[in-house]
């Protein structure tokens, strides 16, 4: 049987089947990006407050520890000078004490630098924990005051920063629990990471400041600013 002419599926065959599916509206699609916005925004915002939390919470434990380790040198002072005295009130010659056990992060003294405004707690340790909180003294050497070349080691956007304006014949005051040593800068140079002569043992007793370099480089800096001293008293 023939189909009538003008039927549905026309002369030429079946039209398309026509899309029913309903159109979104252009305030749909505005919303949707408008909801990718936010969450990426959100998103940023909390990264944000991650680090700001980070760097706040960094910058109290390290005011924290030189707070109580500046006391605890202070009382450590005050027992030496009290061990000092009573010594030399003694009439039977006593014998030097031997040195407390220093564990990684202790305080061992406190160097400053009038003219640059640099003062900080010396701490045990090259570590990043101790170099955050304070100057680290590097244990493979010298402690301050003793024969040889004492080594400290800073970070050059924190304790060192004032470094980048030191000049030769600067004085460096570094005080111990037993007594204070008064340093001489002799000279100022700039090294690679690789040469680690500066930190090579000395005749005279010496003492060695390093931070990176350059100050202002942002990421890990490709160089070693380097300070010389000599012990002057």
């Amino acid at each position: 049987m023939r189909r009538p002419r003008g039927s549905f599926l026309g002369a030429a065959g079946p039209s398309p089947i026509p899309d029913f599916a309903p159109e979104r509206p252009a305030a749909w699609t505005a919303s949707k990006g408008t909801a990718v916005q936010r969450g990426l925004t959100l998103g940023l915002l909390l990264i944000g407050l991650g680090f700001m939390g980070a760097w706040t919470w960094e910058q109290v434990d390290t005011r924290l520890y030189q707070r109580s380790a500046g006391s605890r040198l202070a009382a450590m002072q005050a027992r030496a000078a009290s061990t000092a005295t009573a010594e030399r009130g003694s009439a039977r010659k006593g014998t030097p004490g031997a040195r407390s056990p220093i564990r990684a992060g202790d305080p061992i003294g406190r160097i400053d630098i009038g003219r640059v405004g640099l003062s900080a707690i010396i701490a045990e340790g090259d570590d990043p924990r101790t170099l955050r909180r304070a100057v680290g003294h590097v244990p493979s050497t010298p402690l301050p005051g003793d024969d040889g070349n004492v080594v400290l080691a800073g970070h050059r956007d924190t304790f060192f920063r004032a470094l980048r304006t030191v000049e030769k014949g600067d004085h460096i005051r570094v005080t111990t629990p037993d007594e204070q040593v008064v340093y001489e800068i002799t000279s100022i140079e700039i090294v690679g990471p690789e040469e680690t002569d500066v930190m090579w043992p000395t005749k005279e007793r010496s003492l060695t400041l390093i931070t990176c370099y350059p100050f202002h480089y942002i990421g890990p800096a490709p160089d070693r600013y380097v300070v010389r001293a000599r012990q002057v008293d």
